[in-house]
């Protein structure tokens, strides 16, 4: 962990300052929406048991790929360099089909999540 400095000796800082120095241990990363919600559709992914399962509990056609090209993470023909990605307005889309909490989709997953439990 990174050493807290209150005060600082020398006149470039002044006191109550708070100066972070990044240590040589690996430091963990906050995750990005776009991966959340990634994380979050392949736990729905895992419980539906497949994308037909899940495309039809939301009340997409069984066929719809939107959400394998999310997951996946294919790449766009329309946009070159981009990705497909899930919206705001999509996750609350499969929030509300699945009636989940508003929110649901954006947040990171909990211990039971992550671990299987119910």
């Amino acid at each position: 962990m990174a050493p807290i400095i209150t005060h600082w000796v020398g006149k470039d800082k002044p006191n109550g300052k708070f100066c972070f120095f990044p240590s040589s241990d690996t430091m963990c990363s906050v995750k990005t929406i776009d991966e959340t919600r990634r994380e979050k559709l392949e736990l729905l992914l895992k419980k539906y048991g497949s994308f037909a399962e899940l495309n039809e509990a939301i009340g997409y056609p069984r066929t719809d790929s939107r959400l394998s090209r999310i997951k996946n993470q294919n790449a766009r023909t329309d946009r070159e360099g981009k990705t497909f990605l899930m919206g705001s307005p999509m996750a609350r889309e499969i929030e509300h089909a699945l009636s989940l909490p508003n929110g649901w989709m954006d947040t990171p997953l909990t211990y039971s999540e992550l671990h299987g439990e119910d």
